[in-house]
């Protein structure tokens, strides 16, 4: 008696991959590729990155690690019922992350220690190792005070800029940001001077310096001298901020004794005190 065989052929579900497209992403971010890539098996798709010097991927989270352009291909291989899906790849552009650098201003009187510029950052990728190298800053002269930009650190009452003009990463590579830079101010400002280092009486009979000069101390702010009539003119050499000793000076044309009162310039102002003379 003669068997019959019959083959029955189960049909194996066709496994399709979908890959929605990735927008542009920045330097130093990372992505949950589970909400962009799917199979119709249900099975799990594995994503592998074709440029690793752009971007890695560990399970499904992907990191930016330089800017470029970053490809990626998903693959799922099947199983016992579902055929293999076709690879799919996608590419999308990692921009350069925005880096400011923001110097910080320094106000100091003339004469004291000056500090060093500090500053501050935003945008600096460090979760990746980035690290910013020692700056080198640049003083130049702003507003009225001429100061040619150097390295070195202005010590002249004035108004300077501290600027940075490049950046230096110790770890890392600026090729990855787009930097800009904010400068900072540097105010030295002049301290009032109440220093009288010599009062000279002008007269017909010879000029005389006066002896009160010892009575003046550099507590003072205001200094008294009674002069003859016979005195044309007094003569007060005060030393400024700077070091240069300035002259100032005031007629006598009245007879009789009169009192002059010397002020001490006021700070910041760089302004030569005038005596004023009174009865």
């Amino acid at each position: 008696q003669a068997v019959k065989l019959y083959a029955i052929w189960n049909a194996v579900p066709s496994n399709v991959i979908t890959f929605n497209t990735i927008s542009s992403q920045t330097y130093g971010q990372t992505l949950d590729l589970s909400s962009y890539v799917s199979a119709s098996s249900g099975l799990t798709v594995t994503a592998t990155s074709n440029t690793t010097q752009i971007c890695t991927i560990s399970g499904l989270t992907l990191t930016a690690i330089g800017a470029g352009t970053c490809s990626i291909t998903a693959s799922q291989p099947g199983d016992g019922s579902n055929t293999a899906a076709s690879n799919v790849t996608r590419s999308f552009t990692v921009n350069k992350k925005s880096l400011t650098i923001s110097v910080g201003d320094i106000s100091a009187n003339f004469g004291s220690t000056i500090s060093n510029p500090t500053y501050t950052q935003s945008g600096l990728v460090s979760s990746l190792g980035d690290v910013i190298a020692t700056p080198t800053y640049y003083y130049s002269g702003t507003s009225s005070t001429y100061y040619g930009r150097s390295t070195i650190k202005p010590t002249a009452v004035g108004s300077y800029l501290i600027s940075m003009l490049s950046l230096s990463l110790s770890s890392g590579s600026t090729a990855n940001y787009q930097v800009s830079f904010v400068s900072g101010n540097l105010s030295i400002a002049s301290v009032a001077s109440s220093n009288v280092s010599a009062i000279i009486l002008k007269r017909a009979s010879g000029d005389t310096s006066s002896n009160l000069i010892t009575n003046f101390d550099n507590s003072r702010t205001s200094y008294s001298v009674y002069v003859a009539a016979d005195v044309s003119a007094v003569v007060a050499s005060i030393t400024r901020p700077n070091g240069t000793v300035s002259s100032a000076q005031v007629k006598i044309n009245d007879s009789g004794w009169r009192k002059l009162t010397f002020k001490s310039n006021e700070a910041s102002t760089g302004v030569l005190p005038l005596p004023s003379s009174t009865n």
